[in-house]
């Protein structure tokens, strides 16, 4: 029943993502998408709808009218308003009249049950019939593709969700702070702890009011749904930059099966995926943000074609969605927007050129500041407002080094240091008579130049090896390698083809390959930024999903290097199949040489009964007439419906006298054997969606069900509660957690023999118990009972 619940809960989340994301702006925009190719229309939606997302909130919220009621209004008015005006071009067109009169008729009796029954089949078939059609001629060319490119995208959503089968608790401490602040829309205040990058919120908060669905649900759950536009979206950059259509499968398949079990923090990169956070919701910007600028780049020059004249400036559809990329990776995150210009900078250097001609680059410029205006202004609104930044700023700050003036210093003068030394000593050995052409000098800073930059080349070299390990190291490298070297071949013999046969030869083939090759590159000198002696832009660990992505996309480059070769001389039909093959021997392979993935880890925070007890709470009591007694991470999840009372409060308040709680029902949630709060452990599951390697690399965590906890007992009832500097020790502290569900545990029990026939069982397994009485709202009980430690006949 758990599993059916949460399958329910996943496809209530799949349907408002499909319409809000998808269904929402290709209606509202059907006349902007119309002839648009597909990539055009998938990159339109997951974009534009995001920023609208974002603007039509905060400035709700700016103007002090943001409620559910009036997003509601605003979304479903514009997407009904829509359909009428198409049912109407349907209805003068004929057909749409045609139905609507058969109806009349039938309703005014003057047509026959058979009749209208034929009509309607007949017109429903032929609607049918067109609709698959239309769909078919889209798809039947690219049949065999895009039949694999679901399955990849299907198997990502299950990996990436199976953790939400086994453990139904938030899988970050950070998504308990998301929810506050979706929490504060809900209430219509916006930044609630100051200005931070809140378009993800927005979007939460638009399923939200849109469909009801439950903000704890959307956390939970939406990172498996929305890891198929971070999937596609790499597809469609990779689609544009290779020449064969399947190689971006190889590196997605590839992406999705190769482990990374030699670095932790690789790991809790990839698990991030996993959860909706705000990085991690817009990390697919970053590759449309590179797609669309190359697409420009790439593109021609408009002109007239009557008057054949140029046009002054460069503008279309693809630097648009350039811009609005560009502000959704600044609503979003900023750390994405880092990324973004790091991935971009070598295409833009690649095409330098074609940027500083006064055709496109007044609008690239342009693009670029409306796409951060875009995005800042909502926050400029409310930092004149009196808002303030959000402390996760100056943190951010902090790991760029901004705040860390004196820690740099120091590092700087160390670097010197060690630089005079090696300066000093390569000038004793090598100490040459200077003659008067300074020829020892320019050859003393020459070696000391390739000293350094061999210095640097070791260090992404350490950094590679510590991310993938020796032997994997060396095969990125030398695929790396590879593909320069036929790279160098192929333009080598393009030349020797065009001077001496004088053919055309085809401008951008294979053209991308180092652009891309050089991204991965800097993402990897900006991974270990510190070890290079440069400022900390991104927190390394966050940088290492991408950073594998953009790897497994170079490792593949020789692949459809020969493919494009043998399309010359062998029929595609044959290099479908074979490249079906090649996806397919990628994932024996992977699991014959042991390198298949495993499951992901999480951090477990609570029971599955107390989340699954707290839905039932939620669905079968009314709103906001019952509390529940539990640690904080029941807060999350309750907020919207009912009332919550802290456990550390509530055995601190039933020590003193005349506590109550002001509501007719009372639950009380009870942990048997206290959890070891925020641990992380491995998910549990079948073999073919991953391998159990994960716990051999890593033994000190556990694998589901697993889980390590205390017990209640009457020695801990009797001990003092702990105290501690910040309140949440009070529960990740095991000692604490067992001292606190203990005395709890022992009020229950007094208070049923105080109150004989009110305490009642809710729910109990050997884990978990939930107590629950009713009481009458105007005669409540008083909570602080008389000599409640007493223990006497307590059953522990």
């Amino acid at each position: 029943m758990e599993t059916l619940y949460w399958i329910l809960e996943y496809g209530k989340v799949l349907f408002g993502y499909m319409f809000f994301m998808f269904l929402w702006p290709s209606v509202v925009f059907s006349r902007h998408l119309r002839c648009k190719d597909k990539v055009y229309r998938f990159s339109f939606c997951v974009l534009v709808q995001v920023v609208i997302a974002n603007s039509v909130v905060l400035v709700l919220g700016l103007l002090h009218i943001l409620n559910r009621w009036v997003v509601f209004g605003v979304f479903h008015s514009v997407f009904w308003i829509c359909v009428v005006k198409k049912m109407n071009i349907q209805y003068q067109s004929g057909s749409f009249r045609e139905t609507l009169s058969s109806i009349y008729r039938f309703v005014m009796g003057t047509s026959g049950i058979k009749t209208f029954l034929y009509r309607g089949i007949k017109n429903y078939n032929t609607w049918f019939k067109n609709l698959f059609f239309k769909f078919w001629n889209i798809i039947r060319l690219h049949l065999m593709e895009y039949t694999v490119l679901l399955i990849i995208v299907i198997y990502g959503m299950i990996y990436f969700s199976w953790g939400q089968v086994q453990s139904y608790g938030y899988f970050f401490s950070d998504m308990y702070v998301h929810h506050q602040w979706i929490y504060g829309l809900q209430d219509g205040k916006i930044f609630v702890n100051g200005i931070y990058p809140e378009a993800m919120h927005c979007v939460v908060y638009c399923m939200n009011a849109l469909f009801g669905i439950r903000v704890y649900s959307c956390l939970q759950l939406m990172g498996g749904v929305h890891i198929a536009v971070y999937l596609i979206s790499a597809y469609c950059l990779m689609r544009e930059i290779f020449q064969w259509k399947y190689t971006p499968l190889f590196a997605l398949t590839a992406f999705l099966t190769l482990d990374t079990t030699v670095n932790l923090n690789f790991l809790f990169s990839m698990a991030r995926l996993q959860s909706m956070l705000p990085q991690e919701f817009g990390m697919y910007t970053q590759f449309l943000c590179a797609l669309f600028l190359i697409r420009y780049l790439k593109g021609t020059i408009h002109k007239d074609e009557h008057r054949k004249k140029v046009y002054k400036y460069n503008w279309d559809n693809n630097l648009f969605l350039f811009m609005i990329a560009l502000a959704d990776s600044i609503a979003v995150h900023f750390y994405i927007t880092i990324m973004a210009f790091f991935l971009c900078i070598p295409f833009a250097l690649f095409f330098i050129k074609r940027i500083f001609t006064k055709e496109r680059f007044v609008p690239l410029v342009v693009s670029v500041i409306c796409g951060v205006l875009v995005a800042v202004l909502p926050m400029g609104g409310a930092l004149l407002s009196g808002i303030e930044f959000q402390g996760s700023i100056g943190w951010a700050l902090g790991v760029m080094g901004i705040d860390t003036s004196k820690t740099s210093t120091d590092q700087a003068e160390k670097l010197d240091n060690n630089e005079k030394q090696v300066e000093k000593s390569e000038s004793s050995r090598d100490r040459e008579p200077e003659n008067s052409s300074g020829q020892t000098g320019k050859k003393t800073d020459y070696i000391k130049l390739l000293q350094k930059v061999e210095k640097k080349l070791l260090v992404l070299w350490r950094g590679c090896v510590e991310s993938y390990g020796n032997e994997r190291a060396k095969i990125m490298v030398a695929c790396m390698g590879i593909t320069i070297v036929l790279l160098l071949i192929y333009h080598t013999g393009m030349i020797i083809w065009k001077i001496l046969l004088k053919h055309s030869v085809k401008e951008w083939c294979f053209q991308l390959y180092m652009p891309l090759i050089l991204a991965s590159v800097i993402l990897m000198a900006v991974e270990k930024a510190s070890s290079l002696g440069l400022p900390q832009l991104i927190d390394s660990a966050r940088l290492y999903s991408i950073e594998h992505m953009l790897l497994l996309i170079v490792m593949v480059m020789p692949a459809d290097m020969l493919f494009t070769l043998f399309c010359t001389f062998c029929a595609e039909s044959i290099l479908h199949v074979l490249s079906v093959g090649v996806t397919v021997g990628i994932c024996c392979v992977t699991i014959g040489l042991g390198n298949y993935h495993g499951l992901l880890i999480q951090c477990l925070t609570r029971y599955n009964a107390a989340v699954m007890v707290t839905n039932s709470i939620i669905d079968n009591f009314p709103k906001n007439k019952y509390t529940i007694v539990s640690p904080v991470d029941e807060l999350y999840q309750v907020i919207e419906y009912g009332r919550h009372e802290e456990l550390l409060t509530f055995v601190q308040e039933i020590q003193k006298e005349d506590y109550t709680l002001p509501t007719e029902y009372v639950f009380l949630f009870i942990e048997k054997k206290p959890i070891q709060y925020a641990q992380l452990h491995f998910a549990d599951g079948p073999s073919w969606l991953g391998s159990s390697k994960y716990t051999d690399a890593f033994p000190q965590f556990r694998v589901h069900p697993d889980v390590p906890a205390g017990e209640i007992s009457k020695e801990a009832a009797k001990k003092d509660v702990l105290q501690f500097a910040l309140l949440s020790h009070s529960y990740t502290n095991l000692e604490s957690r067992t001292i606190l569900e203990s005395k709890a545990y022992l009020w229950c029990q007094n208070f049923s023999k105080v109150h004989p026939f009110e305490m009642n069982v809710y729910y109990e397994d050997e884990n978990f118990v939930c107590y629950y009485f009713k009481q009458n709202p105007f005669a409540l009980y008083d909570l602080a009972i008389e000599d409640w430690d007493r223990m006497d006949g307590v059953q522990w």
